[in-house]
């Protein structure tokens, strides 16, 4: 694009970098760091400042933010060689993920998602097997609603495994979803999210704005939770992440609230603690858990603000969790009209779907016990812990019997991925799934992050 035919908004953009870039030349990185943020808020699609941001990001040792914006960059644009190269020097395991991601096929299981149903044994794994194992299995076809994929995942043939590293672990697991990093990509690369994560993880270093939240919770004794200690124990160990800070949390909801990371802090819902056997619990930890573990937590917290959902499972502490989020990050509607809101919100909830999934599968690595991975997904749906639900797994999927997976899947933006009834089947037709894969057979006989 010649200067002569460029844009309003590249002009303004154009105009923030250059202040950036003279704010930087004085050393003053958080004005310029600003500025650039600034610039790609105007125009998102200007590489030539994302690509400076990472330069800088790079340069004061910020790698983690220098690879978000390589990584950025490369979902838009695989042939950009600057960003691969830079990609490779702040990341070298996370540029041979996403060339080994670039240079697949598309996921014949999503091309053919919209012809599976659930059968009398619920999904035919044999079936989805194949699919996602086949070739030419014609157009993709995304069952998320109006997002569209540009990035297949990889086909998870790949063995799980190998030595543990010592000490904790961030970013990328093997047993990811497969969309998942490709929409997160987008989602960081949206509006205002960049600013809204930046926002949240200099929160994080100031304890005291979730003094709100935390005085609703009480540290948990060993005596009285030694059950729930021991899972959150082996939640950690198995997906690799270090010890988080734990609080109990005397609400009868059936999830985890992730507080915050810096450091790592959830809270434990009593309610799931009565209603949930050992290996259940141990899944529903580390699905939240996993949030942490791979280096996202402040990303799916802006996209909860997006959302601004009122799930009828949100307990007091999530609540007041959001609006201290929405206090830290609240102003990033600023400049939007509603169309703008309309799609940040689809593209938050596309991803949050993905998200869910991924999860799903931290939390059978972490219970190994695909039988109670399903029944705490079941028992995930009610409102608390005093709701009834249905009794076993099979009666719970018989609801949704000859129901397209697609249909499920498609639930709209307002409806949580994580305690959606249609979206919960889905999900269980999904973990089985995996499951049955190599890959999931590996992990499941205590395969290593």
């Amino acid at each position: 694009m010649s200067e002569q035919e460029e844009t309003a908004e590249r002009k303004s953009a154009r105009i923030r970098l250059y202040q950036a870039q003279q704010e930087a030349a004085r050393r003053k990185f958080a004005r310029a760091e600003e500025l650039a943020l600034m610039a790609l808020e105007i125009d998102e699609s200007f590489v030539e400042a994302r690509l400076w941001l990472a330069k800088l990001y790079e340069d004061n040792d910020e790698t983690r933010k220098a690879a978000h914006m390589y990584e950025t960059v490369l979902h838009e644009d695989k042939e950009n060689e600057e960003a691969w190269k830079g990609l490779e020097r702040v990341a070298p395991a996370a540029a041979q993920r996403l060339r080994r991601l670039s240079e697949i096929a598309p996921d014949p299981f999503v091309a053919r998602r919209q012809q599976t149903t659930l059968s009398d044994d619920i999904v035919d794994m044999e079936t989805l097997a194949e699919e996602r194992s086949g070739a030419g299995a014609g157009p993709s076809f995304g069952v998320f609603g109006e997002f569209s994929e540009e990035i297949a995942g990889e086909l998870g043939e790949e063995e799980a495994g190998g030595e543990q590293e010592e000490g904790p672990q961030r970013g990328p697991a093997e047993w990811e979803y497969e969309q998942d990093r490709p929409v997160l990509a987008k989602w960081r690369a949206a509006g205002p999210v960049a600013q809204m994560v930046a926002a949240i993880r200099a929160a994080w270093q100031r304890p005291e704005v979730f003094n709100p939240v935390e005085e609703m919770c009480a540290h948990g004794s060993a005596s009285s939770y030694e059950d729930m200690l021991s899972a959150v124990e082996q939640a950690s160990a198995r997906l690799g992440l270090e010890k988080p800070d734990i609080y109990m949390l005397p609400e009868p909801i059936m999830d985890p609230v992730v507080i915050r990371d810096g450091p790592p802090t959830i809270a434990i819902p009593t309610g799931m603690v009565r209603a949930m056997q050992r290996p259940e619990q141990t899944f529903q930890i580390a699905r939240r858990l996993f949030l942490i573990r791979a280096d996202y937590l402040a990303e799916w917290q802006a996209a909860d603000i997006v959302l601004a959902r009122r799930t009828r499972v949100m307990g007091d502490c999530l609540s007041t969790l959001r609006e201290v989020l929405e206090g830290i990050a609240g102003n990033w509607r600023n400049g939007l009209d509603q169309g703008r809101i309309e799609q940040l919100k689809k593209l938050a909830h596309a991803w949050q779907q993905r998200v869910a999934l991924s999860a799903d599968r931290a939390g059978l690595v972490a219970c190994r016990d695909l039988q109670a991975a399903c029944q705490a997904i079941v028992k995930g749906t009610a409102r608390s812990a005093n709701e009834k639900v249905a009794a076993t797994v099979r009666e719970f999927m018989d609801r949704f019997r000859g129901q397209e997976a697609a249909a499920l899947a498609a639930i709209p933006p307002q409806a949580s991925p994580d305690s959606d009834e249609a979206y919960a089947a889905y999900r269980i037709m999904m973990l089985r799934w995996w499951a049955s894969t190599d890959q999931g057979k590996q992990w499941l006989a205590g395969g290593t992050t």
